[in-house]
């Protein structure tokens, strides 16, 4: 049976809620056995921050969200890596709101041998901008190695008009929500902080690990709330 953890911080009534209800709709569309997994949440992040001795990769990369936030979804993410070494065999990482769609064949996730095989939809990158959705996105059924960008410009600022318009969602998971790990990959992940430490879904890029993708894509995220972005609305969905 394949080893599967969703991230959830159990201080948090809604982080908890949309953990139980994910693992059970996991249960009843795939028949998976889903582990909670305790993440590292805000208050606790800056000294495990200062205990890893880890460097930021790139400062303006943080801030989408709470700084704090975000890291403690890397750490997170971090010991999931480790525990996949641990075991010594793949492993499916999921978000507290992770919703598997449909039905398949898990013995494919079981059997995968690459770094990473992405079962998640992206959440946010050109997927999402000005009606253009990824191309990657839409190719036929099946498990799909992702390109890699090989043109000459700031894939960070891939939808500028300065910039032009490139699909470099390839480079990245854009939302880390749901995939699947080997030990392989979790080693090239925990090697390649040795470079700096990004946003999760943007530390777990092509340039440390190939991402292959589950087409069409199976999970995607469902909770109408975020602990880690700015919600103007309410300031903060945090509920501790």
């Amino acid at each position: 049976m394949l080893d599967s953890y969703i991230i959830y911080l159990p201080k948090s009534k809604k982080s908890t809620n949309v953990a139980n209800s994910s693992i059970n709709r996991f249960k009843n569309i795939l028949n998976l056995d889903v582990k909670k997994w305790e993440g590292v949440d805000r208050y606790d992040v800056w000294q495990k921050f200062i205990d890893s001795d880890f460097r930021v990769n790139a400062r303006n990369r943080f801030g989408a969200g709470y700084i704090d936030a975000e890291l403690g979804v890397f750490f997170s993410h971090y010991s999931l890596w480790k525990k996949c070494l641990e075991l010594n065999k793949n492993i499916l990482i999921l978000e507290h709101d992770a919703w598997p769609l449909y039905k398949f064949d898990l013995s494919l996730l079981e059997e995968f041998n690459g770094d990473v095989l992405n079962v998640g939809k992206p959440n946010w990158g050109s997927i999402y901008k000005n009606n253009h959705p990824s191309e990657w996105t839409e190719k036929p059924k099946g498990i799909l190695e992702r390109e890699v960008c090989k043109k000459e410009h700031n894939i960070y600022n891939v939808w500028t008009k300065e910039e032009g318009y490139c699909h470099c969602d390839t480079m990245w998971l854009f939302g880390a929500h749901s995939y699947l790990l080997t030990p392989v990959g979790a080693s090239k992940l925990i090697k390649g902080t040795e470079r700096g430490i990004l946003p999760a879904d943007m530390y777990i890029r092509q340039d440390i690990i190939t991402i292959h993708d589950f087409l069409p894509h199976p999970v995607e995220q469902y909770a109408g709330f975020s602990l880690t972005l700015h919600d103007k609305k309410n300031e903060s969905s945090w509920d501790y």
